[in-house]
Parts: structure tokens; sequence; C-alpha cells
């Protein structure tokens, strides 16, 4: 499903961006990720490449949103050309019953 054919995207999305915020700045506090990465509205477009993330940055990335929240990605899931969107969208899907 695109982003853009998403349902109520604004909903499921922004609940998926904070936690995927959470994320990010853990992340960033021990290093594991470079830089000042900003999940805020307005930057859903963006993907992962241009937030700077490497190969590297985006398996570190999978398995902290697995041990945060239990959503078990993979390559085909979450790509360096996944957008911050889409994967708040995966997020909030995972929380929702």
């Amino acid at each position: 499903m695109s982003i853009a054919s998403a349902p109520n995207l604004g909903t499921r999305k922004m609940g998926g961006l904070d936690i995927l915020g959470r994320i990010f700045a853990g992340l960033q506090a021990t290093g594991e990720i470079p830089g000042q990465i900003s999940v805020a509205p307005g930057l859903e477009q963006s993907s992962l490449e241009d937030l700077g993330l490497d190969s590297v940055a985006i398996v570190t990335l999978m398995a902290a949103i697995e041990e945060e929240i239990g959503l078990v990605l993979d390559e085909s899931n979450l790509t360096r050309e996944s957008t911050i969107g889409e994967v708040a969208v995966m997020i909030e899907d995972k929380r929702r019953p």
C-alpha cells in the first residue's frame, strides 16, 4: 500500500512518528546512528537515505524497532528508499489490535 492511498493516514502516522522519534533519539544518544535526524511532521516524505542512513544504520533501526514494539522488519520491508511516513505507518499498524 502506498502512503498516498493509505486510509486515515494522518492519525495512523502520528502515533508512529512519535515512537519513531523516540527510537531515533535513543539511537542518536548512544551514537548508533549519525547526526540529528528529525521525524517531525512535514518530513514524512523524506527517505531514510535522504536522512543519511546507510545499510548498517537501517539494520540498527530495524533491531531497535523490534526491541521497542516487537515489529519484525527485514530488508524487504525497510529499505533506504523507505520514507519516514511509511515507517511510521508500519509502526502504528503494529500497535493496533
